[in-house]
């Protein structure tokens, strides 16, 4: 599946360098393979057996490249992908890419995602929650009160959201405590 860059920060866009500017030629180099390339532009380059997902707004790899970074929300992690790609080509030890998604967050994706299928397959909430949570022992009795109740209720509405376009978010991190300009400071 190819995502497009707006957005999936991974992926680093190149145009041809500016006038009186030089930059790597990948079709010219022996470590770089640039495999899948249409005439959309993306592609992917394996440089040292690292993969790398690439838009070519213009031109192509036989010209030398730059690459562009959008002064968007996602800016800061479009630079680390860009780091990585850079590191990668000169030799140096390329950064591992940080994950997107920890652990728990990928387990409550998958989660959240059973609960909408059973929800929209007519399963009840109590149902689910014996499918997706196993080992705790669920009765007719204690339903109403158990906490499950409510964690079952809202994976199936974070599910909703992921289902209603939301996934596309679980494609770049999460920055906390960023204060952009303009934004008011939330109280409490």
């Amino acid at each position: 599946m190819i995502w497009s860059p707006v957005v999936d920060p991974a992926r680093i866009l190149l145009r041809p360098c500016p006038p009186g500017m030089d930059g790597p030629r990948l079709a010219a180099r022996d470590d770089v393979t640039v495999s899948g390339l249409g005439e959309d532009g993306f592609c992917t380059a394996s440089v040292g057996g690292i993969e790398f997902p690439l838009l070519f707004l213009a031109g192509g790899p036989d010209q030398p490249v730059a690459a562009v970074v959008l002064a968007d929300d996602l800016a800061l992690d479009r630079l680390e992908a860009v780091h990585r790609f850079w590191a990668a080509l000169t030799g140096d030890q390329v950064p591992p890419e940080r994950r997107r998604m920890s652990r728990q967050k990928r387990q409550r994706a998958g989660k959240s995602l059973r609960a909408v299928d059973g929800r929209k397959d007519g399963a009840s909430y109590r149902l689910i929650a014996e499918v997706v949570f196993p080992t705790h022992r669920i009765t007719l009795a204690t339903w109403k009160s158990n906490a499950l109740r409510e964690t079952v209720v809202r994976l199936a509405r974070d599910g909703l959201e992921l289902v209603a376009g939301g996934y596309r978010s679980l494609l770049h991190r999460r920055r906390h405590g960023r204060k952009r300009k303009g934004q008011a400071v939330r109280a409490g």
